[in-house]
């Protein structure tokens, strides 16, 4: 398997660039980045032509922006912001349409849009969960979860939530409170379905809980409540679940579900990268596709855990974000404000 680099774009004259997130619309790549301007923290949008990597247009703000998405209203771009601006931005020209404002001092990321809505959670010193109606650009609902949040997920109509050793699953429609549980061990991080349960990952563990009553199916631990054993993100699919801890270790766990109440798991292979890894394992195919802040952009088998190939990057990319096509090509955006595209013989 060979890794041949296409394209390359770089962020320049800024300091401590780090990526956001990026999406492909149409023909054009749009990449958010955050980065020190004197003593705040700005971010800038990017539209690139997705084959020549020519910039189309930018976008600036003057703090964070934490994510930025597909409106399924428009097909604009739908940018949530840190101090609690939710914009959409033309995706043609990079000029603001309409905004809200949340009301909150700060929020986190975002869950994705689902069914015109976004949830997001509030973060240092604001606990303010606010569920945002895009298609008439309004504020939904909002619920106090009396902590720091992380980003929610939305499936079946209910929303999950992570807010420090809670767990939480609200109604979609009316931000009602269904079930909350505690893990008293650790915060709990990133929620996640598979099949009729909720993952959650905390500090060297990921709980199995039914989505519909929060009962704790499963606890599987990994090691101690380090903080090298963060684990940030879960990647699934119909049988398996794949994750890294922040001291780049990769695992990949086999998930029998026998009932409702009733699942088992088993070790696959432990694969350690040579560094630290903060960002989601990219499922694609038969492969994972990963990156680490020793440079290096990597796939490995998910069956086995074998390294398949891997390339050296210009800069670390611990925090990164990475996008598969159908043709093979692989798009990261990483620290230091580059974006690369390769192409893989798979």
């Amino acid at each position: 398997m060979k890794i041949k680099k296409l394209k390359e774009y770089k962020l320049k004259g800024k300091r401590r660039i780090s990526p956001r997130n990026q999406i492909v619309i149409g023909d054009n790549l749009y990449s958010a980045f955050i980065f020190d301007k004197g003593d705040t923290s700005n971010s800038r949008i990017i539209c690139l032509d997705i084959c020549t990597f020519e910039e189309k247009w930018t976008y600036d703000y003057d703090f964070i922006i934490n994510k930025i998405m597909k409106s399924p209203i428009s097909n604009n771009i739908v940018s949530v912001c840190m101090d609690g601006r939710v914009e959409e931005i033309d995706l043609l020209e990079g000029q603001l349409i309409k905004e809200i404002d949340l009301n909150v001092n700060r929020c986190g990321f975002p869950s994705v849009i689902v069914d015109n809505k976004i949830v997001t959670g509030g973060i240092q010193g604001s606990t303010q969960t606010t569920c945002i109606d895009l298609k008439d650009f309004k504020i939904e609902w909002e619920f106090d979860t009396d902590g720091h949040s992380y980003t929610p997920l939305i499936s079946a109509g209910q929303v999950y939530q992570c807010t420090e050793n809670y767990l939480r699953c609200l109604d979609l429609n009316t931000g009602s409170l269904i079930w909350k549980v505690k893990e008293a061990s650790t915060y709990l991080l990133k929620a996640e379905k598979f099949k009729d349960l909720i993952l959650a990952s905390g500090h060297g563990l990921i709980n199995f809980y039914h989505k519909h009553n929060g009962r704790l199916i499963k606890q599987l631990r990994t090691q101690t409540d380090a903080l090298d054993s963060v684990i940030r993100y879960i990647t699934t699919n119909e049988e398996n679940i794949y994750f890294s801890d922040h001291s780049g270790s990769i695992y990949a766990y086999e998930c029998i579900y026998l009932d409702q109440y009733n699942i088992e798991t088993k070790l696959l292979w432990v694969f350690k990268s040579d560094g630290e890894i903060e960002s989601q394992l990219k499922l694609y195919k038969d492969y994972l596709v990963f990156a680490n802040s020793n440079k290096n952009l990597s796939i490995i088998n998910r069956h086995t855990g074998e390294e398949c190939s891997a390339v050296r990057l210009k800069e670390s990319a611990e925090i990164c974000d990475i996008l598969l096509g159908e043709d093979g090509s692989i798009i990261i955006a990483y620290e230091k404000g580059y974006i690369s595209k390769f192409l893989v013989g798979w």
